[in-house]
């Protein structure tokens, strides 16, 4: 995650006022990669995250895998000596993540804060467990990430195309302009109104090669 890209907004997006959204061409060169937020509440224990979601529905990845969309949750333990930030970050998994092809225009996109429902990010080598990230986010998004078989997103193998692309990161379109947007993200059953996404918390990222930590 990385901070400083702009956040993109949009008055209209197909009958929603006021959504936060992504565009990608056929340039798989920064490609979408996450909307996030850089929040601190309440305990999500025991809450579920809730957002509505528009896709174009014409995504492609450099895998040819499923362009998933994935909630995540991320505390951040500590920064090094080299400015280089650590996580206790933990991803939706494929049985909890939404294909952005399975559909086009507005649907929503539930998941329940349990831990069987995510897996610890692999590229962060820093102890904390799903509870300690309920407790203390910093951060709350979601990412577009093909795969959750960790030997494909930390180095291995399947890491990497023969030009030294990531192939599970990041989305891009497969004709014309390709399009995804959030609305009304939230935290149900709520302990106060707790909109997640929105004002000057958002981040924006698209997809840079120094994403991945090895």
């Amino acid at each position: 995650m990385h901070k400083g890209w702009p956040a993109d907004w949009r008055d209209e997006l197909a009958g929603h006022q006021g959504v936060i959204y992504q565009d990608g061409t056929t340039n798989p060169e920064g490609r979408p990669y996450s909307i996030a937020a850089e929040i601190h509440g309440p305990s999500l224990s025991g809450k579920t995250l809730v957002t509505d979601i528009y896709s174009s529905g014409n995504w492609q990845m450099l895998s040819g895998e499923p362009a998933f969309v994935r909630w995540y949750l991320a505390d951040l333990v500590y920064e090094d000596e080299r400015g280089n930030y650590w996580y206790n970050m933990w991803v939706a998994r494929d049985l909890a993540a939404l294909d952005l092809n399975s559909f086009t225009g507005w649907t929503t996109y539930p998941i329940e804060l349990k831990e069987e429902n995510f897996f610890k990010w692999p590229n962060y080598s820093v102890p904390g467990t799903f509870d300690d990230v309920l407790r203390n986010y910093d951060y709350i998004g979601l990412s577009i990430v093909s795969t959750d078989q960790i030997d494909c997103l930390n180095g291995g193998p399947c890491t990497w195309s023969e030009d030294y692309q990531l192939l599970h990161y990041g989305a891009y379109a497969t004709e014309g302009t390709a399009t995804w947007a959030l609305d009304n993200v939230r935290a149900v059953p709520e302990p106060s109104t707790l909109i997640l996404l929105g004002g000057a918390g958002l981040i924006v990222l698209r997809l840079r090669r120094h994403l991945l930590r090895n």
